[in-house]
């Protein structure tokens, strides 16, 4: 058995770098393709997840162990977590994009070792919440900078929610603490609160679910009134404007309100109208930011219904407020310049 072992603690720690490159390779394939996914809904990867992802390789002890201790055949091929990633995601639903993803991969094999919507179906009564789990292998040798993936190493992949998260580390430290010595009565007092709290959290994830659809509808007149406004940039301007990021978000959250009031037409109305002010886009987004955002077709178009109201909270530098009345041939002694 020492023999034994010796020889598959040496195969084992040869095997890491290998093991180490194809989680980081499973890593960034998931995460590129799950991000032209979210990009088209202008979401950004690094809000979709809530916990940072990395390939964890699982320590040498720990795999001798469950190979000895399980009695594997052949424990290099049959462990299947010997490199790992966990993916966190907000809500059920976040789930199924990232599940989509894995099984969408041309160059692997992705088999579902355990899927929750699944187990929740075939026993209703049973609240383990866990995690969707999936091993992928890759299907042919793949060598990168000298590093040889061979077919028969295994990525497992875990995708949870951030309750399912919470609960498993929870569940996993009552269980596993060794520090933690409880009576028997008192262990089996947890393991009903656990199921108490694991019970409840399939309606926490409807509930927060229905609270992301309500605000995705009350969002949706913003969203389409800054698609239009990224049509009208190019058109106006010859260029495509940034992608939508935290500046839009800080002009969209301090005039949502005003920005209702908007309608599409009336938008496109205002820049036949002013189609001039392409030219100003043009010449100047070379020199701010700002001008290359398309955030500021909608700035020009709340200036023109709300002349006097833009001052109180406009949320930058005034410098820019005063810049955009001249552009748009608006007086600055409203603004009290």
């Amino acid at each position: 058995m020492i023999e034994n072992e010796a020889s598959l603690r040496k195969d084992y720690e040869n095997r890491k770098p290998a093991l180490k490159r194809f989680g980081d390779l499973v890593l960034k394939t998931i995460c590129d393709e799950l991000n032209k996914e979210l990009s088209r809904d202008n979401m950004r990867l690094s809000d979709f997840l809530k916990v940072a992802s990395e390939p964890r390789i699982k320590e040498t002890d720990s795999f001798l162990k469950k190979a000895f201790t399980k009695k594997y055949i052949k424990p290099l091929e049959d462990i299947t977590d010997q490199v790992g990633i966990r993916f966190v995601v907000l809500l059920q639903e976040d789930i199924t994009k990232i599940s989509n993803v894995i099984k969408s991969v041309a160059n692997w094999k992705a088999s579902e070792d355990r899927n929750y919507e699944e187990e929740m179906l075939e026993r209703p009564d049973y609240f383990s919440y866990q995690s969707n789990h999936y091993v992928i292998r890759p299907t042919e040798k793949i060598e990168t900078d000298g590093i040889i993936i061979t077919k028969d190493m295994a990525c497992e992949v875990q995708v949870r929610t951030l309750l399912q998260h919470a609960y498993a580390e929870m569940s996993h430290d009552t269980d596993y603490k060794p520090s933690i010595k409880l009576p028997k009565l008192e262990q089996q007092k947890i393991k009903r609160l656990l199921a108490r709290g694991s019970a409840l959290l399939e309606t926490t994830d409807d509930t927060f679910k229905n609270i992301k659809e309500y605000l995705n509808k009350c969002d949706q007149h913003v969203t389409a009134l800054l698609n239009e406004a990224k049509i009208i940039y190019t058109s106006k301007v010859g260029v495509c404007p940034d992608k939508p990021g935290d500046l839009t978000a800080v002009f969209i959250n301090t005039y949502r309100e005003k920005l209702s009031s908007i309608e599409i037409p009336e938008l496109k109305d205002y820049f036949e109208t002013k189609g001039w002010l392409g030219k100003i886009i043009s010449k100047k987004r070379e020199e701010s930011v700002l001008y290359k955002d398309p955030v500021i077709i909608l700035l020009y178009m709340l200036i023109e219904k709300n002349q006097a109201d833009m001052r109180p909270v406009w949320p930058v530098d005034l410098d820019y407020l005063k810049e955009l009345y001249g552009d748009t041939g608006k007086s600055t002694e409203i603004l009290g310049f």
